[in-house]
Parts: C-alpha cells; structure tokens; sequence
C-alpha cells in the first residue's frame, strides 16, 4: 500500500468512499470512561447506548488517547502515512502519535510520516481528511501534501453548540443550579475552535433558531466563500438539516456533508450539540 490517511476518532468520518487503489484510510480510536465502563470509540460502538450510560450515572466521565502501538500499527500499513489528531490541549493523542512514528521510523526509516495537530476536533479534520485524499488523487508528491494540507488547514475553522450541560455541571465546570436554569431556558452555548487549539465559548443563545442564525453569523465573520461544510450532530438532524439549507440559500451552490457525532464528539457536545466545520 502507497498512502494512508490516519486520523483518530474525533474525527466524525468512519468510513470513506472513492479510495484509490493504492490508498488506504484508517482510525484509531480513543476510549470514553463512564464509571467502571469503557467504550471503544471504534465502529463498532453503540453511540446511543453510551450517552444513555452517560447520562444515567452520576459522577464525572473521562476519555483516553489511543497507545503508541494503535498509531504504530496504522502506520506500518503504508509507504506515505499522513496522520491527523485531535487537538493537543485536549487529548495526549497527538504525543502518541509522535511517539508512534518515532519507533516505526527506527526499524523503517524509509516510510513517510506526517503526524497533523489539528488544533480543533470533529468536522474540522474531516474536511482535512477529504482535502489530503484530493490531493493524493492529484498524484502529487509527500513532501507538496505536507506544503498544501497545511495551508489549507490554516483557513478551515471549527464552530460548535451545546445543548446540553450536564457533563459541564458533572466536570465542575458549570454549576448545578445554573445548568438547571440553562436547560428550563432552552439555552444554547455556542464556540470555537481558536488558532491555539482550545475550545473557546462565543455565545449564550435561546433556542435553535437563534443558534443556527449565530452560527451563520460567525461563518460570515470568517468569509466563508461557499466552498466544502460538515455539519455533525449528535441526534439532532432536524437542525443539522435546517443549517444546511440555510448555508445553502446564502452561499448558493456549497457542498454540505452531514454526519452524525461519533463516540468521542457525542461525549463532548451531548445530545443536541452541532459541529460545524468549513
């Protein structure tokens, strides 16, 4: 195999089509820690009956970074590995990675390996992980990949809302009472991800309607020009659907790919929450 596009699973694509023969796509998944329970982030997991264990039990909940050995072993997969993670302030994923590349390049020091912070999470990389299979269908070289991916991931952003709070109130990052008077008020939080990686609150909005304009707003903050959207959700596709059409109606003709949160991005937004890559 010549090429292998890695990514871990915060990113919300698990599977891509149109791979050419001699390109392979791959995740290593993350760990969420509910309780004594450990959920593998991989395709096998029941999203859904993981945020019912998660909203059932009482204490704090956790995630883990896949080992160097995960990483290691995508690696050995492929000639040219261009790897992608999720933000470094949040998770050791990208250190494991680094590690990762470190002990396959000792024993195999003519592989390729690229390892990208993405400074962000969720639809962020997907859409960086559409653009590096573009580019390895362009046929072009490791080292112009490397060039390109890293300009065009200096333009994308990524904007999220949240509509629930309970992990904030259970974290100790929200309290009880005003997690209490946040969902009676239908409130939203909607943020970002900023140019150092960490997740970021812009905005406290009522309702879904209001959320979807804010959102819009930010984008246009940001010209965004029409090009490529991911919108993830987490068991709200009506509102993913609505954010869609109205994307559509502003910037006729942008593409809008619509994915449902996996384990780890459902663990973070909750039920309800929206990640907005472009």
């Amino acid at each position: 195999m010549k090429w292998n596009i890695v990514a871990d699973s915060s990113c919300d694509l698990l599977k891509m089509d149109g791979l050419g023969d001699e390109e392979h796509y791959g995740i290593v998944p993350l760990t969420i820690r509910i309780g004594e329970q450990e959920f593998v982030d991989d395709a096998k997991l029941d999203v859904e009956g993981m945020m019912k264990t998660m909203r059932s039990y009482k204490g704090s909940s956790s995630s883990a970074c896949p080992s160097p050995g995960d990483w290691a072993e995508q690696f050995m997969k492929a000639d040219n590995t261009i790897a992608i993670t999720i933000t470094s302030s949040l998770s050791g994923s990208y250190g494991s990675a680094m590690l990762a590349r470190e002990m396959v390049l000792e024993e195999h020091p003519e592989k390729k390996i690229l390892i990208l912070d993405s400074l962000s999470a969720g639809t962020e990389l997907v859409l960086a992980v559409y653009k590096i299979h573009e580019l390895i269908m362009d046929k072009v070289s490791f080292d112009i990949i490397e060039k390109k991916i890293k300009e065009y991931m200096s333009e994308t952003h990524l904007l999220f809302s949240l509509a629930s709070f309970e992990n904030l109130v259970k974290s100790g990052r929200m309290s009880r009472i005003l997690g209490f008077v946040a969902d009676k008020l239908n409130m939203r939080i909607i943020g970002e991800a900023s140019e150092e990686g960490k997740l970021e609150i812009l905005h406290k909005v009522r309702g879904e309607k209001k959320t979807v304009s804010m959102i819009l707003d930010e984008m246009k903050k940001h010209k965004f020009n029409g090009s490529h959207v991911v919108i993830g959700h987490c068991f709200n596709f009506e509102s993913a659907m609505a954010l869609k059409k109205n994307i559509q109606d502003l910037w006729n003709g942008a593409r809008v790919t619509i994915l449902p949160t996996r384990g780890l991005c459902s663990f973070y937004v909750e039920e309800g929450g929206l990640m907005v890559g472009y």
